[in-house]
């Protein structure tokens, strides 16, 4: 059988031109929050959702920092969320903005507040779309969410993007966090994404926020199951890829090249680096920011780095 990369979102994908391109202007991927209100209680949460006296920023703020971005080199926005980025309300406004730009756009959401006709606009705006699933267990699933009914719920959605037809075009994945509750569940889990044409997004716990150190797996253990996944990989599919944490299966070069702004302005590169930069957007030009040696320092020690 041919070996050959792994599939990955197409949002989220970049092609060797674009990463040379982006060794000058430094930015690929543009990641922003989008409000602090969850539905759900996620026990590896990152962030603790304690009350905050900064305030959020508004719709407009935000399209100027996407704007921003986009004039700096990025292609891709990534629309996360402290807490559930569709409950805020406008998360359709900035979609439609980003794609007016020409970006292309990813959603992290948790899918409950996703309807057909919200998972339709998305598609017409070619939004791949990442959903949750933590486990085929639904007890261990509503514990590692915080609420009942999340297993029968994050099925219901997957199925309806499936017959969607997001799965036929590198359009939708999966995140799953690993942690001592489900890594052994892990396996089946990838392979069901794999036989399903999900993208599977499967990402070790950072123990910052809700997750303590003891959600995570030993050193050995984890890279253990990260050689049994590419293993897997390898022989079932013809996929090649290093069995290297934190993400399964990932590209880690578009992390070289990745920013993200939170709720309140604030910059950082991924979320295992969160509240260690002092720079907010609302005083510094995001040019500025990323061209610090502060912030190169803080992407180069990055747990993604590659």
């Amino acid at each position: 059988m041919k070996q050959q990369k792994p599939p990955f979102l197409k949002a989220l994908s970049f092609n060797e031109d674009e990463l040379s391109t982006a060794e000058h202007t430094r930015l690929l991927e543009f990641r922003i929050h989008n409000g602090e209100e969850c539905n759900l209680k996620c026990n590896y949460c990152v962030n603790d959702h304690s009350d905050s006296n900064e305030s959020e920023l508004t719709i407009e703020e935000q399209k100027k920092i996407i704007w921003e971005a986009k004039e700096i080199g990025a292609l891709t926005l990534s629309i996360l969320g402290g807490g559930e980025p569709t409950l805020k309300g406008n998360l359709t406004e900035l979609t439609e903005y980003a794609y007016s730009l020409g970006l292309r756009i990813a959603v992290f959401t948790n899918m409950i507040n996703i309807d057909e006709d919200d998972a339709q606009e998305m598609s017409a705006q070619g939004v791949n779309v990442i959903g949750k699933l933590n486990s085929f267990d639904p007890k261990v699933q509503e514990l590692m969410s915080g609420k009942d009914g999340t297993y029968t719920t994050f099925q219901d959605k997957i199925r309806m993007f499936r017959e969607l037809g997001y799965t036929e075009d590198l359009a939708f994945g999966l995140h799953s966090v690993i942690t001592t509750g489900n890594y052994r569940e892990i396996p089946a889990l990838f392979m069901w994404c794999r036989e399903l044409g999900i993208v599977p997004y499967l990402e070790d716990i950072t123990t910052k926020g809700r997750a303590t150190p003891d959600m995570s797996l030993g050193r050995d253990e984890l890279t253990s199951l990260f050689q049994k996944l590419s293993d897997i990989d390898k022989a079932a599919y013809g996929y090649c890829w290093q069995p290297k944490p934190p993400i399964v299966a990932g590209d880690y070069s578009r992390y070289r090249f990745v920013c993200t702004v939170d709720s309140f302005g604030n910059v950082y590169p991924t979320e295992a680096t969160r509240g260690l930069l002092k720079d907010n957007i609302r005083d510094k030009g995001l040019r500025e920011i990323l061209e610090s040696e502060q912030y190169q320092k803080l992407r180069r020690e990055d747990k993604h780095h590659a």
